[in-house]
């Protein structure tokens, strides 16, 4: 879990912190990027004293901070090897290319971006470790690509567009052909089930009377949606009711729901938080 510039692991069983593994992280924009991975190493993008942005690593045990990068928006896949960012170069902030880098043995390979002005909000990795989704943006409304990061490409053009119907907005996968998607009506946020190869709405799975938490209009809610290990329980980020703190501007927080097939609505668990990952196995 993050709250206020602290990266902290909660029982999922009592919701007490159980360690605290870094503290004043965050971003220069947009909303931080937990990722866990089955390893034992959570990583994580933060600001730096210069003008860019980096990925670092840390033991879920706890222990040292070890810097990976310069960039931000870490995805570990599934199995723990393959590490994916977008890469920024250390004087601009600026994106210049998402790179996917083999943890065991160092080599990488690197997707060019065409477009500087291009954001990234959010990668997931699907379950058969080879394909990453990715939100960009460039001050319109979110579009979400799939990367095959086996196929042949060294630029982004490589990536397929998910033909998401209108109104359908992605939110991570649940399996290589399945995924969450959302659809935001009147106040109301409802949670559906697609097929990532043709965008088509599967069933409905739940709803919520508030939106999905980001950091804003055109980030999309990739990533705010997380199944654990099993695929039965799920982390749901809202947008939580307007909070003021001493010496800050009011501002909106998350507020974190658990839910589970059967469940008609997601049960609030947390409040206060901007978001929230499995760090591990979950056994309800």
């Amino acid at each position: 879990m993050t709250g206020l510039s602290r990266i902290e692991v909660l029982s999922s069983r009592t919701l007490r912190v159980i360690r605290t593994l870094a503290t004043n992280s965050g971003l220069f924009s947009g909303s931080q990027t937990l990722a866990p991975s089955s390893s034992g190493l959570l990583f994580f993008d933060s600001s730096t004293k210069g003008p860019s942005e980096k990925v670092f690593s840390v033991p879920l045990k706890g222990g040292a901070v070890r810097t990976i990068a310069y960039g931000r928006t870490p995805a570990i896949s599934p199995d723990g090897k393959l590490l994916a960012y977008v890469a920024e170069t250390r004087i601009v902030p600026r994106p210049t290319g998402i790179v996917v880098r083999n943890l065991a043995t160092g080599s990488q390979r690197t997707w060019l971006l065409a477009n500087p002005d291009i954001y990234i909000p959010a990668m997931t990795w699907s379950p058969d470790d080879r394909h990453l989704s990715v939100t960009t943006s460039v001050a319109v409304s979110p579009t979400t690509w799939v990367l095959d990061t086996r196929a042949p490409g060294r630029t982004f053009r490589a990536a397929r567009r998910m033909p998401l119907p209108p109104g359908v907005s992605w939110a991570g996968y649940l399996s290589a052909r399945r995924g969450v998607g959302v659809v935001s009506a009147s106040g109301r946020t409802s949670l559906v089930e697609v097929d990532v190869r043709t965008g088509k709405v599967i069933r409905p799975l739940t709803s919520l009377r508030q939106g999905l938490f980001s950091d804003s209009s055109v980030s999309g809610p990739e990533g705010t949606v997380q199944p654990d290990s099993t695929g039965r329980y799920f982390l749901i980020v809202g947008s939580g009711p307007l909070r003021q703190i001493p010496g800050e501007t009011p501002g909106t927080f998350g507020e974190v729901f658990l839910w589970t097939f059967g469940m008609r609505h997601p049960v609030p668990i947390l409040n206060g938080d901007v978001l929230a990952i499995w760090a591990g196995p979950h056994a309800g």
